[in-house]
């Protein structure tokens, strides 16, 4: 049975995270399914999934800094794409999409959402006021979707202990 996939990730330049979504939706496609990426303009994942033919969505202004302006902007094109668009799966990667994505994703009434961690942002070295919103926001990540994936038992443990976000959490390895 084939299914409409959106995967969505903040940058499209081609690091660790950015290549995982590739390879995702370059199978995903292969197997049959529609699939497109939703990610930040330009850069090598731009180009490298136009070769393969699959489709980009690209958010004007998405990028790894943060502006209160540019995350409503990129939250009201995500929510407006998703509406239209009514993928049986969206598929984020990065804390930004994954915030982001994942409440407009459940706003436009998407039947599944996977959120897939690569590393929490609290566990980068951070002044502590830092570190007290960024957890906030990550648990209302995990809240957003309906399975998160862990690539470590490591990153699995570091939050399964939160409220309500244990049965959401769920271990797959890269490459597997």
């Amino acid at each position: 049975m084939s299914m409409k996939i959106i995967y969505g990730i903040t940058k499209s330049n081609f690091g660790g995270a950015q290549r995982y979504v590739f390879d995702l939706a370059k199978n995903a496609w292969a197997a049959g399914h529609e699939v497109a990426v939703m990610c930040g303009e330009g850069g090598i994942l731009v180009e490298k999934l136009n070769k393969e033919n699959i489709r980009v969505i690209e958010i004007r202004g998405m990028k790894r800094d943060i502006s209160l302006v540019e995350e409503l902007r990129s939250l009201h094109f995500i929510f407006r794409t998703l509406y239209e668009e009514k993928p049986d799966v969206f598929h984020t990667n990065s804390s930004k999409m994954g915030g982001i994505g994942n409440l407009a994703a459940r706003l436009a009434g998407v039947k599944k959402v996977i959120f897939t961690t690569h590393g929490w942002a609290f566990n980068e070295p951070r002044p502590f006021w830092q570190k007290i919103p960024i957890k906030i926001l990550t648990w209302l990540t995990i809240l957003f979707s309906h399975k998160t994936i862990c690539v470590s038992e490591k990153t699995k443990r570091d939050v399964s202990g939160w409220p309500f976000v244990k049965n959401k959490l769920i271990v797959i390895y890269n490459g597997i």
